[in-house]
């Protein structure tokens, strides 16, 4: 289904540049080569986000610094326009056609944060399904890869996800208990914001007022696996009600 609806953006994206429908070759085998579906498909390699212009075998890598000294190597197929479809923009070259989508630079992280914990994120398979469909797919945003890479911290933290709580004027403090009834400890807050490391469960908060003992009102907050979240917390003051006019 993925591929399916990745095809359907590239013909469509394909029909708005050439004002007509791509004509795909008819595939035979297994094989993934060049010319297989159209006399510009093939691959192309991308070496620190950055597609190079010759063979891969007299490509020189370079001391890639500002990603952890190491280079992120990609092997994309190609399906139309020489790369205009995974990212390259050959606007300059006689084709005139730009990158269907723009590649991110953050993308370099994602994939070598992904490497290096290999083994972590597999055994999660939601994790796992998650990150990949945002490395592979090539019009991923900053937010996407953001969240990727938030997942991946969150399972380096043991399940641990980043929880904000803003309390507010009425309620400047809180406690918290898990569902078990254990104290979680909070520590003291920035202003009237409480920023927690929580496992996904569900919580009761309990806000305090200013003189941090009166206990202005107790409220359930379920954490979930999102690998950041905010809950803010509302006191209403000075609403009551009388039972005039009750049968």
């Amino acid at each position: 289904m993925a591929a399916s609806i990745y095809l359907l953006l590239l013909r469509t994206t394909y029909k708005s540049i050439h004002n007509s429908e791509p004509v795909l070759s008819e595939k035979t085998g297994a094989d993934l080569s060049e010319f297989d579906y159209t006399d510009t498909s093939g691959w192309m390699v991308s070496v620190d986000n950055q597609f190079i212009n010759s063979g891969a075998g007299s490509c020189v890598l370079s001391d890639n610094m500002d990603n952890d000294h190491t280079n992120v190597i990609r092997w994309q197929y190609s399906m139309f326009d020489y790369g205009s479809d995974i990212g390259i923009d050959n606007l300059d070259e006689s084709e005139g056609i730009p990158a269907y989508f723009t590649n991110s630079d953050k993308k370099c992280s994602v994939y070598t944060f992904f490497a290096d914990n290999y083994e972590l994120i597999k055994s999660d398979a939601g994790a796992y399904n998650e990150i990949m469909t945002v490395m592979s797919e090539p019009s991923s945003s900053d937010n996407d890869i953001n969240s990727a890479i938030s997942r991946i911290n969150a399972l380096l933290n043991n399940g641990y996800v980043d929880v904000e709580i803003k309390m507010n004027a009425t309620s400047k403090t809180m406690t918290l208990e898990d569902a078990s009834g254990n104290n979680i400890s909070v520590g003291e807050p920035q202003g009237y914001v409480y920023n927690l490391k929580l496992k996904p469960d569900t919580y009761t908060l309990t806000g305090y007022a200013a003189d941090g003992e009166t206990v202005n009102g107790t409220l359930d907050i379920a954490v979930s696996k999102e690998p950041s979240q905010t809950f803010t917390v509302y006191t209403a003051t000075n609403i009551y009600c009388t039972n005039s006019g009750w049968i």
